[in-house]
C-alpha cells in the first residue's frame, strides 16, 4: 500500500529545489549483463501459484520458503528476521523479513528492497462481493519481488564491484482502507520495513537504497516521485536518465509526481539510509485500475515492463564508480 502525500508539499518542494540536478554524464552501456524478463515473469508466476501471500496463510509460509531457497541457490548469504505486529483492527500478525547479501565481504554496498506480502482485502474492487477477499498481488508485491530475484540471479553470475543486499519486506500491505495522516502510515503500514529499520545492525550503512513496487503492469508509467527527489535527488535523476538512454523513455517519463508514503520513506526516516522509489505512478491517476482489486493477477503483467525496470537497475548498479 502506498498513499499520495497531502501534507507539507510546499515545504517539500522548496527542499527538493536544491536537489534535482540531472546528472547528464556518459554511462557505460556495453558489457552490462542482460536482465531476463521471462525469468522475472516466471518468478511472479511462482509467487501467485501459492495464492495470496497474506500473513498467517499457508501461501505466505510457502512463498517465504521459496524465496529463501532461491536466494541460497544463487550463493547469497541469507538471514531471516521473524517479528510480530498488531494490525489496525487488533489482529496479531507474524511476519518474516528476508535479507540476502551478494559479495558480503565488500564494504561499499547498496540496498535493493521490495515487499513480498499481498493485500488481505480488495477494497477497491468494483464487485462488492469480492472486496473482503485477499488478492494475488501479481504486481503489488509480486513484481518488485520478482525483479529482485532476477537481479540476484544475474549478479550472482556477474558480480559487480560493490556489495549488493536484497531485502524482502513483509507486512507492508496490511493497513486500513483509509489512511490520511503520516503518523497513521507509520503505525499501520510498512510494518516490516519499520521493524527492520529499528533492528538493523547499527554498523550497516549502504551507499543508498532503492525500492521497487508496482513495476510490472501493462501500460505502466514511472514518474519521478517527490520524496525520492527530496531524499536523494541525484540518484533518482540518474536512474531516469539511464532508463531513457536505454530507450525506455515511454516508461521513465519526464513527469514529477506527488510524494508517496511507501517503504522507502520508512527506510529513510527510521534506518537513515537515503533511498528512492521506482513505482507505477500515472499522471493524475496514481496507480492502475487493478490496484487493490481482484484484477491484480497475471493478466495485467507485461514482461517487457519488468525487463525495462530490471535492465535499468542493472545498468545503474554497474555504473557505480
Amino acid at each position: 500500500m502506498r498513499f499520495p502525500a497531502v501534507i507539507s508539499m510546499l515545504t517539500l518542494s522548496l527542499l527538493v529545489a536544491c536537489n534535482i540536478g540531472v546528472p547528464h554524464q556518459p554511462y557505460k552501456l556495453s558489457g552490462i549483463p542482460k536482465f531476463d524478463k521471462d525469468s522475472a515473469y516466471s518468478f511472479i508466476e511462482k509467487q501467485v501459484s501459492y495464492g495470496p501471500r497474506v500473513p498467517g496463510s499457508a501461501a505466505h509460509d510457502s512463498c517465504a520458503l521459496f524465496l529463501i531457497s532461491k536466494l541460497k541457490s544463487y550463493g547469497l548469504t541469507v538471514d531471516t528476521q521473524r517479528f510480530s505486529a498488531i494490525r489496525y483492527d487488533s489482529l496479531p500478525l507474524n511476519g518474516i523479513n528476508i535479507f540476502a547479501s551478494l559479495n558480503p565481504e565488500k564494504k561499499r554496498r547498496i540496498l535493493l528492497f521490495a515487499h513480498w506480502d499481498s493485500r488481505f482485502m480488495a477494497e477497491r474492487d468494483t464487485d462488492s462481493l469480492m472486496r473482503h477477499r485477499p488478492i494475488l498481488g501479481a504486481n503489488d508485491g509480486g513484481s518488485g519481488t520478482a525483479v529482485l530475484l532476477e537481479l540476484a540471479r544475474v549478479m550472482s553470475k556477474h558480480p559487480p564491484k560493490i556489495g549488493v543486499d536484497f531485502l524482502f519486506l513483509d507486512l507492508e500491505d496490511q493497513g486500513p482502507v483509509e489512511t490520511k495522516a503520516l503518523l497513521d502510515f507509520y503505525k499501520y503500514w510498512g510494518l516490516g520495513a519499520k521493524y527492520w529499520a529499528i533492528h538493523k545492525p547499527p554498523a550497516y550503512k549502504p551507499l543508498w537504497g532503492l525500492e521497487l513496487d508496482l513495476v510490472g503492469a501493462k501500460k505502466a508509467k514511472f514518474s519521478i516521485e517527490d520524496y525520492s527527489l527530496y531524499y536523494y535527488g541525484y540518484l533518482i535523476k540518474k536512474i531516469w536518465e539511464i532508463g531513457q538512454t536505454l530507450g525506455y523513455d515511454t516508461l521513465f517519463v519526464e513527469y514529477r509526481s506527488h510524494g508517496l508514503f511507501d517503504d522507502h520513506v520508512v527506510i529513510n526516516e527510521y534506518a537513515h539510509i537515503r533511498s528512492v522509489l521506482i513505482i507505477e505512478n500515472l499522471p493524475h491517476k496514481y496507480f492502475g485500475s487493478y490496484w487493490h482489486t481482484q484484477q491484480d493477477n497475471l493478466q495485467i503483467i507485461d514482461s517487457n515492463v519488468l525487463g525495462a525496470v530490471g535492465q535499468t537497475v542493472l545498468t545503474t548498479i554497474y555504473n557505480i564508480r
